[in-house]
């Protein structure tokens, strides 16, 4: 193992990104799956627009939020617009991951469902109550409960998300236990780090 990448992930509003952030604070490599699935978007422009004309904005360019908004609710078109970049969001993964040279944690609420857990050596699942997540969604500027609901209906449930990690966290933990989990899973790193240079 020549490098040591955690994968997070967790239900909309779980706490995933300040979790990552936090790690990223103690030298971890972060990378946030949604944006490169936004560049991979971008570079098959052309291509999700013939599947999904109504995403085309008055310039003519893809315009992400229609394109959100129309694949949210519709199962069929969703996969076929996954389809069309799920492999360059792989590729571009699995770049970032031969590029390291610290640990990496990689941010994606959707790591298992796309199998992205196959390129990690380690995996935690962010939990947080429903009713929380769900305030803490209805309070961004872009949000809605109607948002909450589609985005839930269309990823695994949360139990399900963390019987499959590794372990779960808290989305609710305290600044000092966050800061204490993330010095553990430095450590965790570190060691696996230090026995793969010893293994060659």
């Amino acid at each position: 193992m020549k490098t040591f990448v955690l994968g997070l992930t967790g239900s909309v509003g779980a706490g995933k990104s300040t979790a990552a952030r936090a790690l990223e604070e103690t030298g971890f490599a972060r990378l946030d799956v949604d944006d490169v699935i936004a560049a991979a978007l971008r570079a098959r422009a052309g291509a999700v627009l013939a599947v999904v004309p109504q995403a085309r904005a008055p310039d003519g360019q893809l315009d992400s939020r229609r394109l959100f908004g129309a694949t949210l609710v519709d199962t069929a078109l969703r996969a076929q617009v996954q389809a069309l970049v799920l492999d360059d969001v792989r590729a571009a993964v699995r770049a970032w991951r031969g590029a390291l040279t610290q640990p990496g944690v990689l941010e994606a609420a959707l790591l298992f469902e796309v199998g992205l857990d196959a390129l990690c050596e380690a995996t935690v699942c962010v939990t947080c109550a429903t009713a929380v997540r769900r305030a803490r969604v209805e309070a961004r500027a872009t949000a809605s409960a109607a948002l909450f609901d589609a985005v839930e209906a269309a990823q695994w449930p949360e139990e399900d998300k963390a019987r499959r990690a590794g372990e779960a966290l808290s989305g609710e933990s305290s600044a000092p236990a966050l800061a204490q989990w993330c010095a553990r899973w430095a450590a965790t790193a570190s060691v696996a780090l230090e026995s793969s240079r010893a293994d060659r």
